[in-house]
């Protein structure tokens, strides 16, 4: 009776502990084995990429690939897809593997190629559940920057040609439109005809008020080469202007003509100016110029046009000046000109004129020596010919600026003539300007 007893619990407590310990064990069906946890990864999002200037590269951003699971997973594939993927670059720290519970890091920067949108995507391919991970990429290619550039040349050159110029010309991608009172200049004109012989549309402008005579060479070889050369509306006394343009773009606003002979004496400055404002505007009254068409031309940014706005511009800008007042120029035979100088003077501004002697203007240097003026004269025989037609006011200090251009101090430049010039007020270039100005004066001889 003892002995069924104990047979019978034994067997329950057996049953008991088997029962136990069958269900902390997984449930395999005879004949299989037990299948391991499949790998998890996970693929962090990236943000759109800020706009960036076409052909430059943005900063780096990166990426997370983590392995969530509790198994190695194998790495197939980490590429750039999508229809903009061009515009990314990739490199990564992930190798062919993951352990689980590690990550790497994905690093993806933008270059875009062009003014747009660009989509595309990190995709990697690996052995976890889904075996594709996704991470969307987007940029926006912004515009090349086209902040104003003004460049300052002077002369004469060290080499005494105008090698700059015939530098700038060759820059030129599409047109060259240019405004020249005199050419007589061979190696400019075989420049601008070999460039037109590769397909840059070449048009030209030349005076024939008073410089027919010198421009007829070069009116006829431009024509006959394939250079489309007029002369220049007869409505003008004079066509002084000395611009030129290439590719709508940029534009050299001079005080210097293109001839030769003169090269290697003559003061002078060309700006380069790239301002869309002052560019469109001088295209502008070109293109009507070209055909003799009426025009009052557009003033830019800070244009001086005559026989627009020429005199008012200038006197106004002498009468600014405050402390001082270093003046360049050809002539000084407009009144209103020699009475703003003057007028400066007795107002206690410092006006140093520099010219090349000329008789022609006794009587008026005579009265703005009276007024105070310091006038410094070059021989007409002197190695350095006073050219330019630059003032410059207030330099050094607050507020200053300056003219450049192609207009003289007679009142035909001033109204009757077709001139341009401009005002300038960066700092590089006023320093520039007062330094050759300032020697120009102290090598001429007071008057």
């Amino acid at each position: 009776m003892i002995l069924k007893r104990f047979s019978r619990l034994t067997a329950r407590v057996v049953f008991v502990a088997i029962a136990v310990f069958s269900a902390g064990l997984p449930s395999v069906t005879s004949g299989q084995t037990a299948t391991p946890a499949a790998p998890q990864a996970s693929l962090g999002a990236a943000t759109p990429f800020p706009d960036t200037t076409v052909g430059t590269t943005s900063a780096v951003q990166t990426v997370t690939l983590t392995n969530t699971g509790s198994s190695s997973l194998t790495i197939s594939s980490i590429k750039l897809t999508g229809k903009g993927r061009t515009a990314f670059v990739q490199s990564n720290t992930c190798g062919t593997s993951l352990d689980a519970g590690a990550n790497c890091v994905i690093s993806v920067s933008f270059k875009p190629a062009a003014k747009k949108t660009y989509d595309a995507a990190i995709s990697v391919t690996d052995n976890a559940s889904g075996r594709l991970q996704k991470a969307a990429l987007k940029g926006k290619g912004a515009a090349v920057s086209t902040a104003p550039t003004l460049t300052l040349i002077s002369f004469p050159q060290s080499d005494l040609s105008v090698t700059p110029l015939y530098q700038f010309i060759q820059t030129a991608t599409s047109t060259i439109d240019m405004t020249m009172y005199e050419l007589v200049d061979t190696t400019f004109q075989q420049d601008l005809v070999a460039l037109a012989a590769k397909g840059i549309q070449v048009r030209v402008i030349l005076d024939q008020a008073l410089e027919k005579t010198n421009n007829t060479p070069a009116f006829t070889y431009l024509n006959a080469n394939g250079v489309p050369t007029v002369w220049a509306n007869p409505v003008f006394q004079a066509s002084h202007q000395k611009t030129i343009t290439l590719d709508g773009k940029t534009s050299a606003i001079m005080t210097l003509n293109l001839t030769s002979q003169y090269y290697s004496t003559s003061r002078d400055f060309a700006v380069i100016d790239t301002n869309a404002s002052d560019v469109a505007a001088i295209e502008t009254t070109f293109n009507s110029d070209f055909t003799s068409a009426a025009i009052t031309p557009p003033l830019g940014n800070d244009l001086v046009w005559s026989p627009t706005n020429a005199q008012p511009a200038l006197i106004a800008l002498i009468g600014a000046a405050k402390i001082s007042l270093n003046v360049e120029n050809e002539e000084m035979a407009d009144p209103a000109i020699a009475a703003a100088l003057s007028n400066a003077a007795k107002n206690g501004v410092k006006v140093q004129v520099t010219m090349t002697a000329n008789t022609d203007y006794t009587t008026e240097f005579n009265t703005l020596k009276a007024a105070g003026v310091q006038i410094h004269t070059y021989a007409q025989t002197a190695p350095l010919y006073i050219h330019a037609k630059v003032i410059l006011v207030d330099a050094g200090q607050s507020g200053q600026q300056a003219f450049v251009g192609s207009e003289n101090f007679s009142n035909a430049s001033l109204t009757e003539n077709r001139e341009l010039g401009l005002i300038l007020t960066d700092a590089a270039i006023l320093n520039a300007l007062n330094t050759t100005l300032s020697s120009d004066f102290a090598g001429g001889t007071a008057f």
